[in-house]
C-alpha cells in the first residue's frame, strides 16, 4: 500500500504521455478525423431529419385535401391518388425501407470507426501508465547509480525491473502505434463513406419522393398556366410607382421641359401600355 502511495506521488511529477513523436502526430491526426467525421454525422443527421419531416408535412397535406374536398370531379381523383402515393412515401419513410436505408448502413461504419477512435483512449491510459513505471524505475536506477554504497544484488534488481518496465513500455507503445497506423490508414476511406452517404442520402430520397408525386407534379405542370392567368387577373395592381414598375412588363416613360419665371419645369409621365387608363406623373421646379 505504502508503495503504491510513494509511486503515486512520484508519477504526479512525470510527464506520463509517451514522448515518441510519431505516436504524438497519429494521435492528433485521429483526433481531428474524429472531431471532422463527428460533426459531418451530426450534419447528415439533421438533414435526414428535415428531409423525413417534409415527407410527413406533404402527405399531412395530401391526407388532409382527399379527406376535405367535397366535389366528385377530376380533381378528386387526383387528389385522392396522390394520398395514397404519400402515405406510402411516407411510410417507407418512417421504416426505412432498404433502399431508403443504404445512407444509414454506410454512416453506421463511419460511426464504429469513430468509435473505434474514441476506443484508443484506453490504450492510450495504458502506454501512459507503462511509461510512468519505466521513468520510475529509471530514476530510481539513476539514483542507486549516484551513491556510493550501493548493494549489487539491490542494484541487479532495480535494473531487472527497470529493463522490465522498458519491455513492457515499448511493446505497450508500438501496439497503440499499430492501431493507430491502421486507423488512420482508413480515414480516406471514410471520408469517402461519409461523402456518399450524404448524398446518396439525398438522391435515394428524391427518386422515392419523384416516383410517388410524379403525377401530382404532371397534374400541375398541366394547369399551373390556368391558374396563375386567373389569380393573375383577379389581382389588384400595388399601389405607388415601385408597384408599377414591380406589376408590369413594359413601362413608356416621357419627360417634357418647361421654362417658367424662375427657371424650369420637368414633367415626367409613366405609363402602362397594358392599362391605358393607368398613368402617374411628377413633376419638379428646376431653379438654375
Amino acid at each position: 500500500m505504502l508503495h503504491g502511495i510513494k509511486k503515486l506521488a512520484k508519477s504526479a511529477t512525470i510527464n506520463t504521455e509517451p514522448e515518441d513523436a510519431h505516436y504524438l502526430d497519429l494521435k492528433n491526426k485521429l483526433d481531428v478525423v474524429a472531431a471532422s467525421l463527428k460533426e459531418g454525422l451530426k450534419s447528415m443527421e439533421k438533414v435526414d431529419t428535415d428531409l423525413s419531416k417534409s415527407t410527413t408535412d406533404v402527405n399531412r397535406f395530401s391526407q388532409a385535401l382527399a379527406t376535405q374536398y367535397p366535389e366528385s370531379d377530376d380533381l378528386r381523383t387526383q387528389v385522392k391518388e396522390t394520398a395514397a402515393n404519400t402515405d406510402h412515401l411516407f411510410k417507407a419513410s418512417a421504416t426505412s425501407e432498404e433502399k431508403l436505408s443504404r445512407h444509414a448502413v454506410i454512416a453506421r461504419s463511419v460511426r464504429a470507426y469513430v468509435a473505434e477512435i474514441d476506443m484508443l483512449s484506453k490504450e492510450h491510459k495504458a502506454a501512459a501508465s507503462s511509461k510512468t513505471d519505466y521513468e520510475l524505475y529509471k530514476s530510481k536506477v539513476d539514483k542507486l547509480d549516484s551513491k556510493e554504497k550501493t548493494s549489487d544484488e539491490k542494484a541487479s534488481r532495480n535494473l531487472d525491473k527497470l529493463e522490465a518496465s522498458k519491455s513492457t513500455y515499448d511493446s505497450t507503445l508500438a501496439g497503440v502505434v499499430s492501431h493507430m497506423e491502421g486507423l488512420y490508414a482508413k480515414q480516406q476511406e471514410m471520408y469517402h463513406s461519409l461523402y456518399v452517404a450524404f448524398w446518396i442520402m439525398h438522391k435515394d430520397r428524391a427518386d422515392a419522393f419523384a416516383e410517388r408525386t410524379t403525377a401530382a407534379q404532371d397534374f400541375a405542370s398541366k394547369n399551373v398556366d390556368e391558374v396563375f392567368a386567373k389569380a393573375n387577373a383577379g389581382q389588384e395592381r400595388p399601389s405607388g410607382v415601385g408597384g408599377v414598375t414591380e406589376g408590369v412588363k413594359n413601362i413608356n416613360v416621357e419627360t417634357t421641359t418647361v421654362p417658367t419665371e424662375s427657371g424650369y419645369e420637368v414633367k415626367a409621365t409613366a405609363s402602362d401600355p397594358s392599362a391605358p387608363d393607368l398613368v402617374y406623373t411628377a413633376t419638379k421646379t428646376v431653379t438654375p
